[in-house]
């Protein structure tokens, strides 16, 4: 729209979804959360199915609007269907909640990972 300006803000937060950095870390969210919906699992709110694989979004439990540092941060993502991604943005599904999925999906990552050199 000709009549909307953009902010700062917002033009940083379309410059980190849009880059390359974003898309691999994005991809590496999913498979750590194994391309499932984090709260569909635990049956949060308004889940339908608990395997939830399909339109997978990755969110920002902090939003990039308020620290744009965490963009990139594994534990400050996880991996939610569309529904549940709305419903954290609508505080339905507690930052807590999501804090408490991300560090525990963090820590299974580095244990699969311990056997690796």
């Amino acid at each position: 729209c000709p009549h909307h300006k953009r902010t700062k803000t917002e033009t940083t937060m379309v410059k980190i979804r849009n880059s390359g950095p974003w898309q691999r870390t994005r991809e590496t969210i999913k498979a750590r959360d194994k391309h499932l919906c984090q709260a569909c699992l635990i049956d949060a709110h308004n889940t339908r199915y608990l395997y939830t694989h399909a339109d997978l979004e990755v969110h920002h439990i902090v939003p990039l609007s308020e620290d744009a540092s965490k963009s990139h941060d594994h534990a400050n993502l996880i991996t939610l269907c569309r529904t549940h991604h709305k419903d954290a943005h609508d505080g339905l599904i507690s930052r807590q909640t999501l804090f408490k999925l991300a560090k525990k999906n963090n820590a299974g990552a580095i244990e699969g990972c311990a056997g690796i050199a």
